[in-house]
């Protein structure tokens, strides 16, 4: 007999037992727990974590590479060096060298930008742009987003008479055995401290553009400009975290909770321009309303064509040019929707013709027939409906552009670090990275990645439930759903807690819901205490929900707090159910 959803999954508690749940005055013990699964462990973290604050954010003074970095860019501009902000063709790298060319303009001192071609030039720092700028007369290049594993073209820019400042996020190429040689380096992987270790490309130009404005004591703190810049800054922070799906945890917490707050009373015309076009404007917004509406319209730009047109939306103080600019954007997007469906349909047709999914723990596929800006994108969702890290290459004559995506609990970047030698250039971190390789050798890649990868495959759409804590029916009110309303925003590193509860009856008659009647709706109770259950998409699975009458089973579920159409009460939204041995 089936069972609700897709094939039952392993439940799995999300925090180790060594990892014991300390107690917080006034919060219930579940809260606790879950954020035991988050890595908190005192009641000094918890309370940072439960009442996000703006102090708590860390010192851009105490991080390595900084002081060096602002004294540098005060040198430049005494002595009008022209400066140079290069940064990543993604939204991270876009809304990041924005932050900085926003500074300046802060500051009164104008600087260019440069944002490299995905396809024509690839990822990072290349050594024809760099030629290109040192011709039109850069001085001084700030990277965002790029340059830590750029050793070669550090030195060629240090030989034509440029300094470069590196801000990045991503993993030092271990390999290489020095960074490169630039004027400094700012990097929180760099770092020993667990708070901002996370960062992404946008929060890195943050913190350097907030040590530059301490170090500038003309600007008036107190007038609009720098309040417009601060929030701006703040929110355009919020939108690299959540677009390049770092952990939603630490400093990266902070910045997300206040960023989606200024977002609703958004300045910047471009920003506005785009909720307008996702439909997001003036309502609640959430981590996924960027990771979905946002973000993709921002990236198609550089998926298909130049990611210049973001940069130009983001510093637009016109609201017309902001539509125009918000329009193309939108319908690159739909464009490369287009082009996205027809590659993934490609490449699970290769993944079913090629690969045993029963033994290989890893999934490298690659074609000439696939748009080299849209392959991430693809990586991802096959990473994610087949469970194991993957890798989509686009190859052309003898060289592929590959784009991998990971799965909790396998790091990328240190695999394909181990098979450093196959590869003309490669970077990333943990859950994504980037590559470029000769295409003679992608099968010993494939080869190389399946017999170090230490994972089990898993049969499709069986990746574990991970549970954050049992509990009974009898612990769920409206103080718990307001709590766990505290852990919010929810995404990467933070997601929404999924509670389970064993030995629950069904209470009453199970009914469909929805337009289509493609919902299910039926109650649960244990001793005295019942709760509605709301199962979206499962109204097909009506008839064995309706055969537990008389028998116990289980539910993994969200808690969500319900005040639709006059409602005020807790209801349960349905992860996943295991059902007793007979139904098995």
């Amino acid at each position: 007999m089936r069972k609700l959803g897709i094939k039952s999954r392993d439940w799995k508690l999300r925090y180790a037992e060594k990892m014991m749940p300390f107690e917080i005055p006034g919060i219930s013990p579940v809260i606790s727990k879950i954020l035991s699964g988050r890595g908190i462990q005192d009641l000094k973290q918890a309370h940072i974590f439960l009442k996000p604050e703006l102090k708590n954010l860390v010192e851009p003074s105490s991080i390595k590479g900084i002081k060096e970095s602002v004294e540098k860019i005060k040198e430049a501009i005494e002595n009008k060096k022209k400066i140079v902000i290069y940064g990543d063709y993604d939204v991270d790298g876009i809304a990041g060298v924005v932050i900085l060319v926003r500074l300046f303009e802060l500051l009164k001192y104008p600087v260019n930008y440069y944002i490299p071609h995905r396809i024509n030039e690839g990822y990072g720092l290349n050594k024809t742009a760099i030629k290109k700028l040192k011709e039109d007369g850069a001085n001084l290049i700030i990277t965002v987003d790029c340059g830590i594993s750029s050793k070669k073209e550090v030195q060629y820019a240090k030989d034509l008479g440029i300094d470069i400042i590196i801000t990045d996020h991503h993993e030092p190429n271990v390999h290489n055995q020095a960074l490169p040689e630039a004027v400094s380096i700012i990097n929180p992987k760099l770092t020993d401290e667990s708070f901002i270790r996370d960062l992404c490309g946008t929060g890195v130009a943050f913190k350097l553009a907030w040590a530059i404005l301490n170090n500038f004591s003309f600007i008036d703190r107190s007038g609009p400009l720098f309040h417009r810049f601060i929030i701006d800054a703040i929110t355009l922070a919020a939108i690299g975290t959540i677009a390049d799906v770092v952990p939603l945890i630490g400093e990266n917490r902070i910045l997300v909770y206040y960023g989606l707050q200024s977002l609703k009373a958004c300045k910047i015309p471009g920003l506005k321009a785009l909720m307008n076009k996702t439909r997001i404007s003036g309502k609640e917004i959430q981590p996924k309303d960027i990771a979905y509406g946002l973000a993709p319209r921002l990236n198609a730009g550089g998926r298909l064509s130049t990611a210049t047109k973001g940069v130009e939306l983001l510093l637009s103080e016109s609201d017309t040019v902001a539509e125009e600019i918000a329009k193309y954007l939108d319908m690159a997007n739909r464009e490369r929707q287009k082009i996205e469906v027809k590659i993934l349909e490609e490449v699970r047709f290769k993944i079913q013709e090629e690969y045993d999914l029963s033994k290989n723990p890893i999934l490298v596929v690659a074609s000439d027939a696939w748009h080299p800006g849209v392959i991430g994108i693809v990586a991802s969702r096959i990473a994610e409906e087949f469970y194991r890290p993957a890798i989509i290459i686009s190859t052309t004559k003898n060289i592929g552009k590959g784009s991998g995506r990971s799965i909790p609990g396998f790091h990328l970047y240190n695999a394909l670090n181990s098979c450093n030698h196959l590869f003309e250039s490669f970077g990333g971190h943990a859950l994504a990275a980037g590559l470029e390789i000769k295409t003679e050798l992608i099968p010993e890649l494939i080869s190389h990645l399946s017999a170090q990868t230490n994972i089990t495959p898993l049969p499709v759409g069986s990746a574990p439930i991970l549970i954050d804590s049992e509990i009974e029916l009898s612990n769920i009110n409206r103080k718990l759903s307001r709590e766990i309303d505290m852990l919010q925003p929810f995404g990467e590193g933070n997601p929404e807690p999924v509670l389970a509860t064993h030995n629950v009856n069904l209470a009453g008659q199970p009914r469909l819901m929805g337009r289509n009647a493609d919902h299910l709706e039926f109650f649960v109770k244990q001793n005295n205490k019942a709760f509605r259950v709301v199962a979206f998409g499962q109204g097909q699975q009506i008839d064995i929900i309706e055969s537990l009458k008389d028998e116990g089973f289980s539910i993994a579920y969200n808690i969500r707090f319900n005040d639709f159409n006059g409602k005020d009460d807790v209801e349960l939204h349905l992860k996943d159910i295991k059902y007793p041995n007979s139904k098995q």
